[in-house]
């Protein structure tokens, strides 16, 4: 990778240092829920130049934040960048599995971020049973967790917008394409959409459709006349192509 590609990932990365609070909740593949967790995620600089130090902790929903035993804990450092794990300027980031196996769970992660609030929509699937696990995180960085129970009102996605996009592709990596556009979102989109709480959605390939060259979309009203998205596309045979972020304005 080189300078440039390096620092613009790196500065990226670093807009989702501090500590979230927030919450992970899980939905089977009809969206009832699961399961909900309460996590702390530290992220933050490490005595090393350019290594980053990532410390997460669930607890049940019904333990309560920040005793001392969390039901699970992931500890990590972060040193280096792949076409896995793609930020963006801003923040926001996209993670993929880049091959798929025929006896593997792979997974797809949209990060979006805005005012020290996160959006988090993660996809777990394979080629047999489609997408079977959905899980949304809210968090905040601060002290306190977030709570927005709205669900995305259709009338926020349908219209015209103004779409700055950076795209990255299997070909271009590190480097990305810049491109700005305008799009109208018709009243059909949102019939195939799945909604969540925190006024996210996301648009998801059936099992058929992992037989063809397949996307993932997913959407997050951040803020009134402002739509964030990211789409995540894969070939037929389950490789990774393209990861992209849009920021789009109401028009």
């Amino acid at each position: 990778m080189d300078q440039a590609s390096f620092e613009m990932q790196w500065n990226a990365v670093c807009e989702n240092l501090g500590e979230w609070n927030g919450t992970f909740t899980r939905y089977d593949d009809q969206m009832t829920m699961l399961s909900r967790s309460l996590s702390r995620l530290e992220f933050k600089q490490s005595t090393k130049q350019h290594c980053l130090d990532f410390r997460l902790r669930l607890w049940s929903a019904n333990q309560g934040l920040g005793i001392e035993d969390p039901e699970k804990e992931i500890n990590m450092q972060l040193k280096s960048f792949s076409r896995e794990y793609i930020y963006f300027p801003g923040g926001a980031f996209c993670a993929a599995t880049l091959a798929m196996k025929e006896d593997e769970v792979s997974k797809v992660e949209f990060s979006f971020i805005k005012a020290q609030r996160r959006h988090r929509q993660v996809f777990l699937f394979d080629r047999m049973q489609g997408v079977f696990r959905r899980t949304l995180i809210r968090e905040a960085n601060g002290l306190s967790a977030p709570v927005d129970d709205r669900l995305m009102d259709v009338a926020l996605i349908v219209g015209s917008w103004r779409v700055s996009r950076r795209t990255f592709t299997n070909q271009s990596w590190p480097r990305s394409i810049v491109e700005e556009f305008d799009h109208r979102i018709d009243k059909s989109l949102p019939a195939q959409l799945v909604f969540f709480h925190d006024q996210g959605a996301a648009l998801l390939p059936s099992v058929d459709a992992m037989g063809k060259a397949f996307t993932f979309e997913s959407y997050w009203c951040c803020d009134t006349g402002l739509l964030q998205r990211s789409v995540i596309d894969y070939s037929a045979d389950g490789t990774w192509q393209a990861s992209s972020f849009s920021v789009m304005e109401r028009i």
